[in-house]
């Protein structure tokens, strides 16, 4: 099921991209007429160190609805390139400026929410589409309009946890 919601989220991604470049400049995605029908997307996420569950499950899921995409046929075809960001804001940064130099047009990541109020800073100046499958804090996409969480928000999800425990556990002590 996440594999397919991931799947159909890059796919929505990439019709909204091409469509807002075709009516505002006539050419293809991002505004260039670079001759390539390649849509390319880039992974950041810890794929070694104490978080790297994170990263590797996104970039393998990235990896797995790509490949899906790109076995329907059509004339947009995906690329996809993953960097490993240790989960350090500093090297997520670099990791992105990386990606940007091979001419990345979407971002999924980065997947912890150290690195991505990082490159969330560096996306929104640079007004590159950010997704980031699992950051929680409000300061990922505070004043941010091109950069999106798709896990519920820290504030939310403490919220929601109080009032459940409210509810279900009200004689309960927690420790």
């Amino acid at each position: 099921m996440k594999k397919k919601f991931f799947a159909l989220m890059m796919a929505m991604v990439m019709v909204l991209s091409l469509d807002e470049a075709d009516s505002n400049s006539g050419d293809s995605a991002g505004g260039e007429s670079s001759g390539s029908s390649a849509f390319k997307v880039g992974v950041i996420g810890p794929l070694t160190g104490g978080a790297a569950i994170y990263g590797t499950c996104v970039a393998n899921s990235a990896q797995i609805a790509v490949d899906e995409i790109n076995a329907l046929g059509g004339d947009i075809q995906f690329e996809l390139m993953t960097e490993d960001d240790v989960n350090d804001a500093e090297t997520s940064v670099n990791a992105y400026n990386n990606l940007m130099d091979w001419g990345m047009q979407l971002l999924v990541g980065p997947t912890t929410t150290g690195p991505s109020v990082s490159v969330a800073a560096k996306c929104f100046d640079e007004r590159t589409f950010m997704l980031t499958p699992s950051a929680s804090s409000t300061d990922v996409t505070a004043g941010k309009d091109n950069v999106f969480q798709v896990c519920f928000t820290d504030p939310g999800q403490g919220t929601s946890s109080a009032d459940y425990m409210a509810e279900n556990m009200a004689d309960a002590k927690i420790y």
